[in-house]
């Protein structure tokens, strides 16, 4: 049952190194995979060669005769075999504890140019690595009983209070997060950990001194977990294994469902880039081709509208004056669109309400006839942004919800802000008709519209995607038959991934 758990294990490793395209936290994971890896097969060594078990229940564990012969046979000293429990035992939980911190975006905040926090951490680990190897061990506290059974319980508090805060700081993040599929993703990867931390906690209450020293000298209480005293095992190990591979086939399970959701959120991310890069050149000669022509255009309606002026009674000839300036207006934003979404832009940072940048938003609706139904709720919130850029890709998304519900009744258009811990989430909702499936999986994509091409030409999105990805947040819908939702999920300080 042990080979089962180990190729589960490196079945998990496989996935999650082919779906993470080399993320930092995914490569941590790996490890720390590796090192669960190494401990278990180091306790496969240490039940072999243990003795006092019958051949039925080393071959339930460890599998077939030639397996438990090479385990058996193998020129390994009791005293490495505690070492590298003792290895694995430290290594699993600091990186167990790194990797929550790389997954918590609140904790990576407090860490942001506080890196020599990093080795204090890893230092009480480092010492219990050096104080509970055998050599040392023996000759600091030979004989000295209470003061032997004292460093193996303090050994052991310290490796679980790593593991708890860790824990802790998994679902302190998963609360933190307010996008439902975001949030339905970092479950997964949250209930993953918390199953891998318990098979850990399981072979890992085997202590090193209970290897090299005499069982009764110390009295290791969480040892008692493991079956590996006493006749007649065969059933406790039984249940014990086949609980073991049910957690993990549950964690490799869940691992597929984050790394693919990642998996395919970078690469549609790097399709939009190529897009861009592609696209880029040949929008960029337009632009200016088109921008000459309008400017044509402005100069030719302005001296219409002196000529106009000059007369009497030509109010009719006005209207249609301005109608035509307004639509020079229309184009030149359009064209703006098009321009910074294939611009190197560069942001000019400060520290902002969220309010602020609604109020521009509002400013920059204010030519909209029913900008005046708009609902919007607040939340005080501050967070590092460029308000112009940020507010432009608001912006789109508010349009984007007006122009859903052009058809509709009572069409609502709302704009919500919720404070969340390390995050700002501002969500936009229409009551439209949903977007339709084929649309939605490219959605961010340039030139991607269900409205009239001549009018809109499907860069609002792909804009407002960009800046926000540019604040390191995201952009998340939602479409179903109550309407359309767009989460913009904002970090309150900028800490790159």
């Amino acid at each position: 049952m042990l080979c089962i758990i180990i190729a589960i294990l490196i079945f998990s490793m496989i996935v999650i190194l082919v779906l993470s395209k080399r993320q930092l936290s995914a490569f941590v994971t790996a490890i720390l995979y590796l090192s669960l890896l190494g401990l278990i097969i180091t306790f496969s060594f240490y039940f072999v060669k243990i003795g006092g078990f019958k051949p039925s229940e080393k071959k339930l564990l460890v599998g077939t005769d030639r397996i438990i012969k090479v385990l058996q046979y193998y020129p390994i000293k009791t005293d490495t075999i505690a070492r590298f429990l003792l290895i694995f035992r430290n290594l699993f939980t600091v990186l167990f504890i790194l990797n929550s911190i790389l997954l918590n975006y609140s904790i990576k905040v407090f860490f942001t140019g506080k890196k020599w926090l990093f080795p204090i951490i890893a230092l009480p680990f480092l010492i219990d690595l050096i104080i509970m190897d055998k050599y040392v061990f023996t000759r600091l506290f030979a004989y000295d009983y209470p003061l032997q059974q004292f460093v193996v319980n303090a050994s052991d508090i310290l490796m679980d209070i790593g593991l708890v805060l860790s824990i802790l700081f998994f679902f302190f993040e998963m609360t933190d997060i307010g996008v439902p599929i975001m949030r339905k993703m970092h479950t997964s990867k949250t209930v993953s950990n918390v199953l891998l931390c318990f098979i850990f906690f399981f072979f890992s209450s085997l202590n090193p001194v209970t290897v090299y020293q005499d069982y009764h000298s110390v009295i290791v209480y969480s040892s008692s977990s493991l079956p590996i005293q006493g006749y007649n095992v065969f059933n406790k190990w039984l249940f014990v294994m086949s609980f073991g591979i049910i957690l993990l086939v549950t964690v490799l399970y869940q691992n597929i469902r984050y790394y693919k959701y990642n998996y395919n959120r970078t690469k549609n991310e790097i399709l939009i880039s190529r897009n861009k890069t592609a696209i880029g050149p040949s929008a960029s000669i337009l632009v200016h081709g088109i921008k000459n022509q309008v400017i044509v255009t402005e100069v030719l309606v302005a001296e219409l509208k002196e000529l106009f002026c000059s007369k009497k009674d030509l109010s009719s000839g006005e209207e249609i004056v301005d109608e035509l300036e307004k639509q020079v207006s229309l184009i030149r934003k359009r064209l703006d669109v098009i321009y910074k979404s294939f611009l190197k832009v560069e942001l000019s940072l400060r520290r902002t309400t969220v309010e602020d940048i609604l109020v521009l938003v509002r400013k920059k609706l204010e030519e909209n006839k029913r900008a005046q139904d708009i609902q919007y709720i607040y939340d005080e919130a501050y967070i590092t942004a460029d308000q112009e850029l940020l507010s432009e890709a608001i912006y789109n998304i508010v349009i984007n919800a007006l122009e859903a519900t052009m058809e509709i009744e009572n069409p609502q258009v709302s704009v919500a802000v919720k404070t969340l811990n390390a995050r700002v989430m501002i969500t936009v909702h229409n009551n439209g008709k949903p977007i339709p499936d084929k649309v939605r999986k490219r959605l961010f994509q340039p030139f991607t519209t269900t409205k009239n091409t001549e009018s809109n030409w499907g860069l609002g999105l792909f804009y407002s995607n960009m800046i926000v990805k540019m604040h390191f947040g995201e952009i998340q819908e939602e479409s179903n038959s109550n309407g359309t939702s767009f989460m913009i999920l904002l970090p309150k300080e900028r800490v790159k991934e």
